[in-house]
């Protein structure tokens, strides 16, 4: 009988400590609670329908979050980015991991999966580097992962490379390098898109290295076409493996999408997939991973979510125009040896006589300089087993070197007669290319109401369009040596949308941005031109409320 009073009692009192919470009205308690950490207010949800509704109340507007730590240790630095991210209310509908070399990615991503569950789709990605806002400093920071006298050997000593190495399509020099506290790093970026739905579809590879594009494409429209009941997503954000070949990819995608379809990311990334992804073929070694971003079907009216990309490019071209006489692909290596003719000219080119005629050119102040082809490829793309579209693209193959034979690059897919030109690796065309997105950007600023930081979202009247993240993906060759000072790329963002949250990974050299070749060359403007190399691209996020103001 007593322990029936004292529970009683017990029960009686903490009903009336709830009444008296309650009591203190919504406004104010919606204040207390949107101070929470993101675990305890994710329990205040489950108190009572009244919490539950001021709750869902308070995340009704969208939000990025990103946390980077350089903790040298993997479990400390995975717990020091999840508290500082998940420090405010937010429910996550996917993740990012971004991790140093120096650290494993199945155990960052095992870390990461326990603290969030398998709900949402995450994505783990070893980055040549990071670009964050630091939880020791609060700083934000661009950090390439790698010392001078490396960066200097896998970037700037392509004269004296020997064409036969590079045959054997081994990449692992690149990871075996010797781990270094700076190569330490972790970067947790989650983002809360109400109104919106995000998928990851994988991209599945044969054994013989065979892409499964058709599938990819196919997977993608129909995930978008149930989550939206539109067959092409707001935005792709593509995740595709070191040495994968893209160009097809893109191609298909830019042919199968909605030109209103964001498509950027990394095409050159080391990366695994956890949580909620889609991959239907999993007798199959996965190339790539699609993070879908879509209009949710099922809850209209929640305001507009809209994707801003910007493109800063980082070459120039240099020497006259080509075309291609002989091609050779190497099969099996992802190289192609070719030898060329100047346009109006009968003479065939040999490798060193077009390097020569491309050093003629070079100022002497270019000490090791990084060179491509743009190569102009008009190629049939077949969407499905009747449509049949071409398409002229602009696609960059990297140049190892040459000799009285030929010249070598990087990629496939070259073709006899196939025009190109020779680009040079130029700081001034990037610097100059940054002043243009940041007009871009104080434009999007000016035709917005304000930015909104990781605490909260806030507009002026009479205009309620909110800048809320970004992410950047950049080419490793644009760190601090090649524009001879420190954080340069996050400058635009950061100058226009001052405590917007800002994730920024660095690419090996393949920065995908969806668009045309204006950016390199006025006169070839009508040539699409999907993945970059010494550039970074700008994903930048925008919200307005449906109604008037918040």
């Amino acid at each position: 009988m007593e322990t029936k009073t004292k529970v009683c009692e017990m029960g009686e009192s903490s009903r009336k400590s709830l009444a008296t919470i309650d009591s203190v009205g919504d406004d104010l308690l919606g204040n207390i609670l949107n101070r929470l950490p993101a675990l305890h207010f994710a329990s205040a949800t489950c108190v009572n329908r009244s919490w539950h509704r001021i709750c869902d109340s308070l995340l009704s507007t969208p939000k990025l979050a990103s946390a980077l730590s350089l903790n040298p240790s993997i479990q400390d630095a995975v717990d020091e980015v999840f508290n500082k991210v998940f420090a405010e209310p937010i429910r996550p509908h996917f993740a990012i991991v971004a991790i140093g070399q120096s650290f494993e990615m199945h155990v960052a991503i095992e870390l990461i999966t326990k603290k969030l569950g398998t709900a949402i789709p995450i994505i783990c990605t070893a980055a040549f580097g990071l670009m964050g806002r630091d939880v020791a400093s609060n700083s934000f920071k661009e950090i390439p992962q790698w010392g001078e006298e490396e960066e200097e050997d896998h970037f700037n000593n392509w004269q004296f490379y020997d064409p036969s190495a590079f045959l054997d399509g081994d990449f692992s020099e690149i990871f075996n390098r010797p781990k270094t506290n700076r190569n330490a790093a972790v970067m947790l970026t989650v983002g809360f898109l109400p109104g919106m739905k995000v998928a990851a579809v994988t991209l599945s590879q044969s054994k013989k290295d065979a892409l499964f594009v058709d599938e990819f494409v196919t997977n993608i429209r129909e995930c978008s076409a149930i989550a939206s009941g539109c067959t092409s997503p707001a935005a792709i954000m593509l995740f595709a493996g070191l040495g994968t070949d893209t160009d097809g990819l893109l191609e298909k995608l830019d042919c199968a999408m909605s030109p209103e379809t964001a498509i950027i990311g990394d095409g050159s990334s080391v990366f695994l997939c956890g949580g909620n992804c889609i991959q239907k073929n999993s007798k199959y070694s996965v190339a790539g991973v699609a993070l879908l971003f879509m209009r949710d079907r099922d809850k209209p009216g929640m305001g507009n979510i809209q994707f801003h990309v910007a493109l800063s490019t980082g070459m120039s071209p240099i020497g006259p125009s080509y075309k291609t006489v002989s091609v050779r692909e190497i099969r099996g290596k992802g190289t192609t040896w070719l030898t060329a003719k100047s346009e109006g000219d009968i003479q065939e080119l040999d490798g060193q006589t077009i390097l020569n005629q491309i050093y003629d050119e070079m100022p002497d102040l270019v000490k090791y300089p990084s060179l491509y082809i743009g190569v102009v490829k008009r190629r049939k793309c077949f969407l499905g087993s009747n449509e049949v579209k071409w398409i002229t693209s602009q696609v960059f193959h990297e140049v190892h070197g040459g000799d009285e034979a030929q010249l070598f690059v990087e990629g496939r897919s070259i073709k006899t007669g196939d025009p190109f030109r020779v680009f040079q690796s130029d700081s001034h065309m990037a610097f100059s290319s940054l002043e243009n997105v940041y007009d871009k950007f104080r434009s999007l600023k000016q035709g917005s109401s304000g930015v909104g930081s990781s605490s909260c979202l806030t507009a002026a009247p009479g205009n309620n369009s909110i800048i809320f993240g970004g992410i950047v993906f950049a080419c490793i060759g644009r760190e601090d040596g090649f524009f001879g000072k420190y954080n340069v790329d996050s400058t635009p963002f950061l100058e226009n949308f001052p405590g917007v949250p800002l994730a920024g990974l660095y690419c090996g050299n393949s920065e995908i941005c969806r668009g045309d070749s204006s950016s390199y060359d006025r006169e070839s403007s009508s040539h699409r031109c999907f993945s970059h190399s010494y550039s970074s691209v700008y994903f930048v996020m925008s919200y307005t409320p449906s109604g008037p103001g918040i």
